[in-house]
């Protein structure tokens, strides 16, 4: 274990409660319905993941207590925002699987219990570094979903917005907390490098490969009762998606998988700030 000097810490983080309602939500939420059903593929993630990220924290809070109690009482915070994200994103999903995609219940089994297995067989130190893989990938993915969201909101309905708004935010606000938690715990050594980067590349790997995986099960849905000039503009528009996704993605990864990333350097947006102090207060 290894405590170490560190960077100023962001701005202070809060919980925050807002309302959300999505009996009124069409899955086909954008007008590019390949790209909604690509983020309401990502939207099953956070009901197992998050609920996953706390347990997590809560075994590692101990020890980083005794090296770095402001570090503990961001797990706090944390571990309150990320509960928040998963109780929206359930309802979301709820909404999905009763709009004609009853299936999604297989796909979050079979990762609900990928989880419990990890947390049951996996060290500690694989269940934080794939936590902080998959904090950078949220966090990343933050910056970019704000500078497209101007975009986004000429033809998306803002209830389906207003969720990756708000949790997006969010996990950009967050964004030190996982890696702080792993280098307190295991120190900044090339070694504590190495496992940071593997971990990354396995949350990638992992999470990308489940995330195409629903959104083919989504889009197969959809095509069924489409025309074949009409499924083929939907291969399109997916190959399209996801070829500038991974080439995103690229770009990320050459950051983060730096020795010298660290997340508490990344500022975040005007548009991004905007938001989150128009959000109300909580409680």
């Amino acid at each position: 274990m290894c405590a170490r000097a560190r960077l100023a810490y962001p701005a202070a983080m809060t919980p925050r409660y807002p309302k959300m309602e999505f009996g009124s939500v069409d899955p086909h939420w954008s007008r590019n319905s390949e790209l909604a059903q690509h983020y309401n593929a990502a939207s099953i993630v956070p009901s197992h993941i998050e609920p996953y990220l706390v347990r997590v924290m809560l075994k590692a809070q101990p020890s980083v207590a005794r090296h770095d109690p402001q570090l503990s009482r961001d797990i706090e915070v944390f571990n309150k925002q990320e509960v928040e994200h998963c109780k929206r994103h359930n309802a979301f999903n709820k909404m999905l699987r009763e709009k004609g995609y009853p299936g999604l219940i297989d796909f979050e089994k079979r990762l609900a219990a990928e989880y419990r297995d990890w947390l049951e067989n996996r060290s500690l130190r694989f269940n934080l570094a794939y936590s902080e893989g998959f904090e950078a990938i949220g966090s990343s993915n933050a910056e970019t979903f704000f500078q497209v969201l101007p975009l986004l909101e000429r033809s998306a309905d803002p209830a389906a917005l207003e969720l990756w708004k708000w949790h997006l935010a969010e996990e950009f606000e967050h964004r030190h907390v996982c890696f702080d938690v792993y280098h307190t715990l295991y120190g900044r050594g090339p070694l504590a490098w190495l496992y940071r980067c593997w971990g990354y590349l396995y949350a990638y790997r992992h999470l990308t490969r489940f995330m195409d995986s629903v959104a083919d099960y989504l889009i197969a849905i959809d095509r069924e009762g489409m025309s074949e000039a009409q499924r083929e503009k939907s291969r399109i528009r997916v190959a399209s998606h996801r070829k500038m996704t991974r080439k995103r993605d690229l770009k990320q990864m050459l950051t983060v998988l730096s020795p010298f990333y660290n997340p508490s350097r990344k500022q975040p947006s005007a548009a991004m700030t905007a938001y989150l102090t128009s959000l109300a207060p909580p409680g």
